[in-house]
């Protein structure tokens, strides 16, 4: 409920309980002195101890806040929201495991489908060519410890570089190096660049650019890749025996 409060006092900031005890009163950072459970029973006692101090100094503070903000039907559907996901994370989730297999059998020929349909796409007219091409320029601009100072000494030894790692296994659907110089070879205009120079193949960007046949099969790969992995695949090994998930609230 301190933490809670302190979001709706002030949504826009660090809700850490370190950061909101230090935002009113002068603390050691405890927080740092203690890591993942380590420390003796007497010093995770006297740990859990000023975790329960600061929160008690805490909490009359942040309820004149939340009433002075005018947030407290926010922060008292907060706590009701609370009480219910706990609930949830103590009884688990149930989980149709039969339905889990079958979206599984599913979605993985189709996530290989899309990464074999990227990866042909540079065995097509002089895609290759272009290909090979933008992937050694691109890495030809950062200079390694024993590079030589020539650009196109270096763009000629990542040129090799690449036909050695590209092989017969074509494109690798995780290497963004890989990725930019497939979308740069299929014609695609990559015009946002990131801070550290390369151009951004971010879903936002990507989005805006989905007339690209290439792109529109990337972003649909990411996408099933991403559910597949995350929600559908490891699943099955974190329920309980009684089918039910118990997610960390």
């Amino acid at each position: 409920c301190t933490l809670l409060g302190h979001h709706n006092a002030f949504p826009g900031l660090d809700h850490k309980l370190q950061r909101v005890a230090s935002q009113f009163f002068l603390v050691s950072p405890w927080k740092s002195e203690f890591r993942n459970g380590k420390g003796s029973p007497t010093e995770l006692h006297a740990y859990n101890c000023r975790d329960t101090l600061v929160c008690a100094r805490l909490h009359p503070v942040l309820q004149i806040i939340v009433k002075k903000s005018a947030a407290e039907r926010a922060y008292a559907m907060d706590r009701r929201m609370a009480e219910v996901a706990t609930k949830m994370a103590l009884d688990g989730i149930p989980v149709d495991l039969i339905e889990n297999r079958r979206l599984a059998s599913v979605m993985k020929p189709k996530i290989d489908e899309l990464e074999a349909a990227l990866v042909e796409r540079i065995s097509t007219g002089d895609v290759k060519e272009r290909f090979m091409e933008s992937l050694a320029t691109e890495r030809a601009k950062r200079k390694r410890k024993d590079d030589d100072e020539d650009f196109m000494q270096r763009h000629a030894l990542r040129l090799e570089e690449a036909g050695e790692e590209i092989g017969e296994d074509g494109v690798n659907v995780d290497s963004p190096d890989q990725i930019i110089a497939l979308l740069k070879a299929c014609g695609v205009p990559l015009m946002s660049i990131t801070k550290s120079g390369k151009p951004s193949t971010r879903k936002e960007v990507l989005a805006q650019l989905v007339d690209y046949p290439v792109v529109k099969d990337l972003l649909f790969f990411r996408a099933l890749d991403k559910l597949h992995g995350t929600f559908v695949e490891p699943l099955p090994y974190h329920v309980d025996r009684n089918g039910r998930y118990h997610v960390s609230w």
